[in-house]
């Protein structure tokens, strides 16, 4: 029992890390950020041809998954999955190490998108297991950094965070609001 309930608490970590990592915000801030000279405010909406580039990722992991697919998709576990987000994510730790070179953001790029498929993955996996809405985790993550980002101008509540520190307090604070629900 003890170590069901210590891999359930390992489990949410790390699916907790690397969802949070590919969200809906990430994936569209992070993965396709603009060239570094213009303001990610004011950024234009993501290029049809880098949208069809998810969509053909969501096809190849559903073809995967679905039966008659890869055999070994078709038979990994939920659980088995969050052992390679895992690996991924000490993966990406290490590409880190190796920046700012040329090479170490190449490897980044690659270990960044094992992530983000492994992440994806696992949420068709359990789609696939237990009927979760696959939208649902990216719903949830939009939904969480909107309500732990309150100083926000695009939809905050008019709190300020002037530095670093202040927004991960205001993180926090929310996320202790909601833990208490």
């Amino acid at each position: 029992l003890l170590h069901v309930v210590l891999m359930s608490h390992v489990s949410s970590l790390v699916l907790g890390t690397c969802l949070g990592v590919v969200s809906t915000a990430a994936v569209f801030y992070w993965v396709l950020p603009p060239r570094k000279s213009q303001d990610r405010s004011t950024q234009a909406p993501v290029s049809s041809e880098r949208m069809a580039s998810l969509d053909e990722v969501i096809r190849l992991l559903n073809r995967c998954v679905n039966s008659g697919g890869c055999p070994w998709t078709a038979s990994v576990t939920p659980s088995e999955m969050v052992g390679w987000l895992s690996s991924e994510c000490t993966e990406v730790l290490q590409a880190l190490d190796e920046l700012p070179s040329q090479a170490g953001l190449q490897k980044l790029s690659l270990e960044l998108g094992d992530l983000l498929f492994c992440t994806l993955m696992l949420i068709r996996l359990v789609s696939r297991e237990h009927g979760l809405d696959p939208e649902l985790p990216w719903v949830d993550a939009l939904n969480k950094v909107k309500r732990r980002t309150p100083y926000m101008r695009e939809w905050g509540d008019g709190s300020l965070a002037a530095t670093a520190d202040h927004a991960k307090a205001l993180w926090c604070a929310a996320k202790q609001r909601e833990l208490q629900k």
